[in-house]
Order: C-alpha cells, then structure tokens, then sequence
C-alpha cells in the first residue's frame, strides 16, 4: 500500500512552491522529493499530476505519494504473539524479553522479533519491509520500534540524531557509585582480538551516556540511563569502563555474572514524535528490578 499524505492549502501558504510546503512540513529532503516526480501520482493539486516548482493558493488539495508500498519482505514470517504497546500506520512499539533477537541472524533466521512482528503484519494483510530503529541486545530486554516504511525510517533516525527520540534504561550495577548523576563521554570501538566484544578506544566512535543512581543497596546500585548516541553495547561498556559493571554481564562483567539470573538492563521507556502529526508518543514498560533475579 502506498503511503499518501495530503493537505488543504490555507491562506497562509498561498504563493508558495510545492518543494516549500514539503520542506516545512514534511522536513522532506531533495532526495525525498525528487522521487516523487517520477511516479505518475507522486504529486498531485486537485487531482492533477503537477511540479514541484508550481504555485499553490488557498483551497487546493495538496496530494503527495511519500513512498510506493513494497510487496516484498524478505523476512520469514513468524507467527507468534507479540505484546503491541502502540501501533499506527507507521510504527509499532512492541514488547522484547530477554533472550530474543532483533534481527535475523546466525542461528535465529525464524525466531527473530522482527520475525515476529512481520507474521503480525502479515496477519492483518499489511504488506511492505519492516525497520528497527535502534535495536535491542538479546539479552537486553524492553521496548523496540519498528517503521513500517522507508521515510518514517528516516524521520525517527533524524529524531535521534537531534535527541527527539531517546529511550532510557533502567539498570543495576555492581557497587555503589561515588557520582550519584553524571556524564559518560567515551568513544567505543570494537576489542581487539574478539568478535563481538567493544571497548572504549580513543579512535572509536563518539558514545554518551547520561546515567542518574536512583536506589542503592549494600553491594549494588539501581540507575536509569539515558543514550545520547546509540552504539553496541553501549551502556554495558560505560558501565564497566567506571569500574561498575552491570550485574549479569558475562562480557563486560566476568566476576558479577552470577549475581543476577540475566543481564540487568531494561529500555523501560520511549520518547519520540509521530512523523507526520507531530504527536509526541511516551511509552512506558515497568518492569520492577526484583524481575532481574538478583541475588543479595
């Protein structure tokens, strides 16, 4: 299905282009625009096809294709339950516990969360390529987004970029940490000799994290942490740089691995904006630390 957007022009923008209207309303690129003038329908006034150069007045019907609908996913349907915080005709906010991938990958073709969510999809007869935008550690539990098409991928990685849309995490740590609220600002880069494990490095790329303690025990700290930039194991490496590791971490934490049942670390919340009604969505997954098993 292909996905439209269409405005009323009112006095306010009568005397301007069409390529204007989409850059303020839109935030469309010249990339972004020029594609739709090669499809027959991409840009219509009224019902008729026009350019971007032409001039609107008060009353015209402003009809622009965004992007053709894709038949194909290359994903393998699954079809298993998913648990849908939020859904519209461009996102899903969907639950991930632990232990689940993302993607598809070695071992895990077919039991995938984007697996999943494409069966759901496919379910209800909505065809095209789902995105990820920002995906979760397998062990890593809490609240993935999905867009349902190529332009909303682009927008929410824009959002990101400009700190629009941010998740924040809640964690628990070895220790108890002398700064109760900070700042971590390292670049992370892969580990040398390994295959999977990051570092901080002074030629990685740049990493932040915002981290504040809110509860302390004898041996161990609650914090919520908030990312700035969204590298691989990015928490997990900040954490463990500060001499903190997380509890259950077996790559980053050797020696409090079996303080907890899992990886304690949780996405519990959300924040970003709908990209094309600007409604800002917030959406919460509670999840209490006494569920990470930690052994006291």
């Amino acid at each position: 299905m292909d996905k439209r957007w269409e405005m009323r022009i009112d006095e306010r923008m009568t005397g301007y282009p069409i390529r204007k209207v989409l850059r303020e309303k839109l935030d469309l690129t010249t990339k972004q625009i020029s594609r739709m003038k090669f499809w027959d329908d991409g840009i219509l006034v009224n019902g008729k096809k026009r350019r971007v150069t032409d001039t609107l007045y008060e009353g015209d019907l402003l009809s622009v294709v965004l992007e053709k609908g894709e038949t194909e996913n290359c994903l393998e349907a699954a079809h298993q339950a998913i648990d849908i915080l939020y859904e519209d005709e461009d996102l899903i906010l969907v639950k991930k516990e632990a232990g689940i991938v993302c993607h598809p990958g070695p071992g895990h073709y077919r039991d995938s969360l984007a697996n999943q969510v494409s069966g759901y999809l496919a379910g209800k007869k909505e065809d095209g390529k789902i995105r990820e935008v920002g995906r979760l550690d397998r062990d890593t539990s809490g609240i993935v987004v999905f867009a349902k098409n190529r332009i909303t991928t682009a927008k929410l990685c824009a959002q990101r970029e400009k700190g629009i849309f941010w998740k924040q995490y809640l964690a628990v740590v070895n220790g108890r940490m002398e700064q109760k609220k900070g700042e971590i600002s390292q670049a992370i880069g892969p580990l040398e000799g390994t295959v999977m494990k990051m570092a901080v490095r002074e030629d990685g790329k740049k990493a932040v994290t915002r981290y504040e303690v809110i509860r302390e025990y004898q041996d161990s700290s609650v914090l919520l942490c908030t990312l700035l930039t969204g590298r691989t194991h990015q928490i997990r490496v900040h954490m463990a740089f500060l001499g903190h590791p997380i509890l259950g971490d077996p790559f980053y934490g050797e020696i409090v691995c079996k303080k907890a049942k899992r990886l304690c670390l949780h996405a519990w919340k959300v924040n970003l904006i709908q990209p094309f009604t600007g409604e800002k969505i917030e959406k919460i997954w509670k999840l209490d630390q006494e569920e990470f098993g930690v052994q006291r």
